[in-house]
C-alpha cells in the first residue's frame, strides 16, 4: 500500500502504483461519470510536472518528511551536497588569514580606504 500514492490535480486524480510501475487517470466525463484509464509514464510525468500544485507539495516532501527508503549512503549524499570539501574550506580560511595579514601591513591611510570601500560600502 506503500507504493501506491495518490494526486489530486485539477479535480482529477492521478494515481501511481510503483511496484508494479502502473499509472491511471480518474475523471469524470459530461455525464458525470468517472473514467478511470491506465496511462503511459511520460504523459503521467509530463501531466503532473505541469502543475505548481504538485511541485509544490513535492518541494515540502522533500524538505520535510524523513526518507525512510533512501540507504544510508543516498542520505549522506543529500546532506554533503552543499557543503563544501574539507580542502576546500582549508583553503579559504587560509586565504582569509592571508588577506587579513596583508591589510595589517598597509599603510593607515591605505587601511581606512579598504574599511571605507569595501567593509562600510562608501564610495
Amino acid at each position: 500500500m506503500d507504493n501506491i500514492k495518490t494526486h489530486n490535480i485539477d479535480g482529477n486524480r492521478l494515481i501511481e502504483d510503483l511496484e508494479n510501475n502502473k499509472y491511471w487517470i480518474i475523471f469524470k466525463n459530461y455525464l458525470g461519470e468517472e473514467i478511470t484509464s491506465e496511462i503511459p509514464k511520460d504523459i503521467f510525468d509530463a501531466y503532473i510536472e505541469s502543475k505548481s500544485a504538485y511541485k509544490k507539495n513535492k518541494n515540502e516532501e522533500e524538505r520535510h518528511w524523513e526518507h525512510i527508503e533512501l540507504s544510508e549512503n543516498e542520505l549522506f549524499r543529500k546532506s554533503s551536497q552543499y557543503q563544501d570539501s574539507v580542502e576546500n574550506i582549508i583553503i579559504k580560511k587560509e586565504v582569509e588569514r592571508e588577506l587579513h595579514l596583508a591589510v595589517q601591513k598597509l599603510p593607515r591611510v591605505q587601511k581606512n580606504r579598504l574599511q571605507k570601500y569595501y567593509y562600510d560600502e562608501k564610495t
